[in-house]
């Protein structure tokens, strides 16, 4: 047989200096209704309005912020786990593989193009170092249209390097970084940004990179937007 539960109402009123204010809380079967006095905004009700408006106002700042920084690390992701491929490659064939950033002669700046090139010896007449495409899962590959890179290889801007690739206009470019059998990889760091036109496009993008180099043991390490760099 069910024993009937019966309703329970407890009444709180709130005292303030000896003298009863018509505000009171009512429990009811273990909900709460609450009826306050009608009286201006506190203090601090009106420091917390303030705070979540700064909330809000930061929210809309990192979804304006978010696509161009998605787009920054998907690009610099896919470049680091390339270069984590091709060193592996490297060890495992015992062979050197090399990152060709690509050179616009006519513009006089590096490209958004880059290919992945592996090490054939060196040739007996010219005594250079000959290289050829890599085939599969590294191959190729070219930044999207709204990003550009800053390459430096061994501290020196790889866009200073272009008066020399002038002066040995019939000569093969050959890659500036590269993966050797033994596990190291020759100096270099690489950032990748917004394009100058993508931030003067959108006066709300924030510059933001997206670098890999490194580290102080000599090994591949990458930093997302967000991440300082050591």
């Amino acid at each position: 047989m069910a024993v009937p539960v019966a309703k329970v109402m407890i009444k709180i009123c709130i005292t303030e200096n000896s003298r009863k204010v018509n505000a009171c809380r009512f429990f009811t079967g273990g909900h709460l209704a609450s009826r306050r006095l009608a009286k201006g905004f506190s203090l601090i009700e009106l420091l917390v309005v303030m705070a979540i408006v700064g909330f809000i106002a930061a929210g809309v700042s990192l979804v304006n912020s978010s696509s161009s920084a998605k787009q920054i690390n998907k690009q610099g992701d896919n470049l680091y786990a390339q270069m984590q491929y091709a060193l592996d490659e490297a060890v495992i064939r015992n062979t050197a593989l090399g990152l060709l950033i690509e050179q616009d002669k006519d513009e006089l700046e590096i490209s958004k193009r880059y290919r992945w090139k592996r090490d054939n010896g060196v040739d007996k007449d010219s005594r250079e170092r000959l290289w050829s495409d890599v085939k599969g899962y590294i191959s190729s590959g070219e930044l999207a249209e709204d990003l550009f890179w800053d390459v430096e290889i061994e501290d020196t801007s790889l866009e200073e390097s272009l008066d020399r690739l002038l002066e040995d206009d019939d000569k093969e470019p050959q890659p500036r970084i590269i993966f050797y059998p033994s596990g190291e990889v020759s100096e270099f760091a690489i950032t990748i940004t917004l394009s100058e036109e993508a931030l003067e496009d959108d006066p709300d993008a924030i510059e933001e990179r997206y670098k890999i180099s490194l580290n102080e043991r000599g090994e591949l390490a990458r930093y997302p937007v967000g991440v300082p760099d050591e």
